[in-house]
């Protein structure tokens, strides 16, 4: 939705490497209006940081979980953003608890999927993470209850 408002036009004056902006006129602009910020189909419940250094959630207790680990360097933080976004928005993700678990950001996603949709959440997770991943980027490791992890150890 568009709203009209009514604007000043500015005319910008240079003198000696500094800009005056001085209003000259009206004009009317459009301005686009904010959409209504959606609430995420799924809230990932976060269980917080456990202190004793062992993670609460393994692939015993999920579907699906994504471990973002570290080499001294903390976890691939924009892996881990563009994953949490994934699955608030994924069709298919039932539930999804997040547990901290290092000094450096460690920390297990656990998901709880529809069994028709694990496949494809499997693959769409599996498919945002890389290979090869440098010591620069902490190791991302997907895991499936009945499969071998990946990428593998």
């Amino acid at each position: 939705m568009m709203r009209r408002r009514h604007l000043p036009t500015w005319i910008a004056l240079f003198m000696g490497g500094a800009a005056l902006l001085l209003p000259q006129g009206g004009a009317e602009a459009q301005i686009p209006q904010a959409e209504e910020a959606q609430a995420p189909r799924v809230e990932i419940e976060d269980l917080g940081h456990h202190h004793d250094g062992a993670p609460s959630l393994w692939i015993e207790d999920c579907d699906l979980l994504v471990v973002f680990g570290s080499h001294s360097t903390g976890i691939d933080g924009k892996l881990y953003s563009e994953i949490l976004a994934f699955v608030e928005e994924a069709p298919g993700v039932e539930g999804a608890r997040l547990a901290w678990w290092g000094r450096e950001g460690e920390r297990n996603l656990c998901l709880e999927v529809a069994p028709e949709a694990a496949d494809r959440l499997y693959d769409e997770i599996r498919g945002r993470i890389p290979e090869e991943q440098s010591d620069r980027n902490g190791p991302t490791r997907l895991e499936r209850r009945g499969f071998a992890p990946f990428p593998p150890r």
